[in-house]
């Protein structure tokens, strides 16, 4: 049986400019879902938009043509509404009939009125590794949608389904690395430079690496909204440094970005983790610096200068009420 052959779009992030550009955050939720989806045996492709110059249309025509695709991915934050649109009104314009599939915060925020403005073909609300599995295996053998937790698709009579929320994915260890070498990670981090962010500029050549290493928060915040649901789930640390100790040697890594929404919720697991990273510097022999997200509730000062003694340069706090305490 042939291979489906899935192509994952990475939108223009800066569409003020028809010039590649670098300078953007790396969406590591793209390469999650590349991981899962070559693991179970399908075809991927990336085509990452900010590499090329002049308009989206040449790059996703040519790709298009060159190549037939049983379903085209894409996913992303709701800040790049704009480019998503101008995104699917380009595959629309050179392949109507193809099968769009869109995820991430952009959907899971406003599924009704984001289906209704993109008009994707089908939609994925909340983590997406195992529910894009269930969808297209669905897909494949022309299967009850219904069935699949977690999507949203156009009914015969024209009206969006939403089916039952899917649950949160209990054990992260369970998941493969993202696959940021489909994501061009090595041309992105020649690209990399000091004034591209005020977190680089502590090196003349930074090479800055994203990792999550958690999802989601156990605090519920009034202002706050959690694109991976409200279920809290931390990785183990051995699972965290395989991945960087694989990381760090093969793109000479000085930077880790942690992108968890809440690093600091378990401090035995942090001085641990202070602890792995000091021994990954002095194996590599160079330093490596790192920067997190915390709330000031769950820090003090002996934790605070055991993550400065480990590396740990930028920590961005969130600030919940306005009370003094």
């Amino acid at each position: 049986m042939e291979k489906m052959k899935i192509l994952i779009i990475m939108v223009r992030y800066n569409l003020s400019t028809s010039k590649a550009n670098y300078i953007y955050i790396l969406p590591i939720g793209l390469g999650y879902i590349s991981s899962v989806l070559k693991n179970i045996g399908y075809e991927v492709k990336i085509l990452n938009l900010n590499a090329y110059d002049g308009n989206i249309n040449d790059p996703i025509r040519k790709t298009l043509m060159k190549e037939n695709y049983d379903f085209i991915l894409m996913g992303g934050l709701s800040v790049h509404y704009p480019a998503f649109e101008a995104c699917v009104d380009a595959i629309r314009s050179c392949a109507p009939s193809a099968q769009i599939i869109l995820g991430g915060g952009l959907i899971s925020s406003q599924p009704e009125l984001m289906f209704e403005a993109l008009k994707p073909n089908y939609i994925v609300i909340g983590e997406g590794e195992i529910t894009i599995q269930e969808l297209l295996r669905c897909l494949e053998k022309n299967g009850d949608l219904n069935e699949v937790n977690g999507i949203g698709y156009r009914s015969p009579d024209g009206k969006l389904v939403l089916t039952s929320a899917r649950e949160a994915i209990k054990d992260l260890d369970a998941l493969p690395w993202p696959d940021y070498a489909g994501l061009g990670f090595e041309d992105y981090l020649d690209h990399m430079r000091p004034s591209h962010g005020y977190l680089y500029d502590l090196f003349d050549a930074p090479r800055a690496y994203p990792l999550i290493s958690s999802r989601s928060c156990p605090f519920l915040c009034t202002f706050c909204f959690h694109p991976l649901g409200n279920q809290y789930r931390q990785r183990s640390i051995g699972n965290i440094m395989n991945e960087l100790e694989f990381a760090v040697k093969r793109y000479r890594i000085n930077i880790i970005d942690i992108y968890d929404e809440l690093f600091s919720n378990n401090k035995k697991r942090v001085y641990e983790f202070c602890e792995q990273i000091k021994r990954l510097s002095k194996d590599v022999g160079w330093e490596i610096k790192w920067n997190a997200q915390t709330r000031v509730d769950q820090i003090d000062e002996e934790l605070l200068l055991t993550m400065k003694d480990a590396g740990c340069y930028v920590l961005s706090l969130g600030l919940e009420s306005y009370s003094e305490d």
